[in-house]
């Protein structure tokens, strides 16, 4: 370790991170304390008068934004929204801005922030490879930092002690949840018992995963967040249908996205064999089926809502049948509204994984409406609009 008039220089192999951090603190240190790897990963670690500020870590990094989605504290919709706000006032970072539109409270942003630093520190702290040095002054971020970095200040300071007590416990509870669980995989007969209970789902509700573990809830929730967000970036109604689909390819074998029109429903894209109870698989699009002649299909134009249940896959369509019907396939059947007119159905067919599987699916269907409703009025605008 050296030290100058303005610096303190070292290796964290001589010298560990809480102990660089804990001599600051004392010395009541106002500057920046940059870490950096022969990988090229960078860190930082900003004080004000021994009171840590700000904790940057290159590896791992996520604004704060995509933090708040992935937590599922935000939506995508209300990202977005947010950051076009911080657009409209220079210098509004954006937890401000998230205050500002009401979605959450300063105390929701400053306890997102606060784990921030936490996760980063915990990160740091098993850097031993590290060179770090200690600049005295004002703190300029170099390159390696980027923008968004600086919605992860916390204005009036951390100190050192508690911060690292919270990364040294976060750091324990990490170690405890890569163990590998002690929780037998799902049984089939449970498995069974979920596809029944299809059939009862509340469609109208939200995702409830908290009535599942938290490895489901997980899992579904990384799932309908990749999709979500694929759904948001696309231009094209193309590019929504088929992200909806692909969603459906996750947990069904077998699905279809139907196109209505006034005469007939025509099925535009499909995989498995969605028509075919005997799953033999279809190598061609089965025929159009017209509209007034195909049960199932009529009535999701018709009432707007989704089915759950047991339908037969004769001509002329498919027709749902009682659940105490002795033949019948599972399918689950979500109506794409734009405009007030069913556009299209999102037809499934075959065992579901599990209830938050539906009930994201038709969350994404509602998101899919909405995108799609959007890209429809935008080129009628463009349309109508004089060049």
């Amino acid at each position: 370790m050296t030290t100058d008039g303005s610096t303190l220089s070292g290796r964290l192999e001589d010298l560990a991170l809480p102990d660089v951090l804990q001599l600051l603190q004392v010395s009541k240190k106002t500057g920046g304390l940059s870490l950096s790897r022969p990988s090229g990963a960078t860190g930082l670690v900003v004080f004000r008068e021994g009171q840590i500020l700000q904790v940057f870590c290159s590896e791992g990094y996520l604004p704060l934004g995509r933090r708040m989605v992935s937590a599922r504290v935000l939506t995508a919709i209300q990202e977005r929204q947010a950051l076009t706000h911080m657009a409209s006032f220079t210098g509004l970072r954006f937890g401000d801005a998230l205050v500002d539109l009401g979605f959450v409270s300063r105390e929701d942003v400053e306890s997102d922030v606060r784990r921030q630093m936490a996760e980063a520190l915990d990160r740091l702290m098993t850097w031993a490879d590290a060179s770090f040095a200690f600049r005295i002054g004002i703190v300029t971020p170099g390159r390696s930092v980027p923008d968004s970095a600086s919605d992860y200040v916390l204005p009036q300071g951390v100190d050192a002690r508690h911060i690292l007590l919270e990364a040294a416990v976060l750091g324990d509870n990490l170690i405890k949840e890569k163990q590998p669980s002690a929780v037998p995989p799902m049984s089939e007969e449970v498995a069974t018992r979920l596809d029944d209970e299809l059939n009862g789902l509340d469609f109208v509700s939200p995702i409830r995963p908290e009535q599942f573990s938290d490895a489901e809830a997980s899992r579904v929730a990384k799932h309908f967040l990749h999709y979500s967000e694929r759904l948001l970036s696309a231009t094209k109604q193309r590019e929504m249908s088929l992200a909806v689909l692909d969603y459906v390819r996750e947990i069904f074998k077998h699905g279809a996205i139907v196109l209505c029109s006034p005469s007939e429903y025509r099925v535009v894209d499909a995989f498995g064999s969605p028509f075919d109870p005997e799953g033999r698989g279809e190598r061609e699009a089965p025929p159009p089926m017209l509209t007034g002649r195909t049960p199932l299909f009529d009535a999701l134009v018709s009432d707007r809502t989704p089915y759950a249940g047991l339908v037969v896959l004769d001509p002329p369509g498919p027709t749902p049948v009682a659940p105490s019907a002795a033949a019948g396939t599972a399918v689950l059947a979500i109506p794409i509204t734009v405009v007030g007119r069913v556009l299209m159905i999102v037809f499934c067919r075959g065992a579901l994984a599990g209830g938050p599987d539906a009930r994201s699916l038709l969350v994404l269907a509602k998101h899919a409406s909405v995108a799609i409703e959007n890209c429809s009025l935008r080129a009628l605008l463009h349309k109508s609009t004089p060049a």
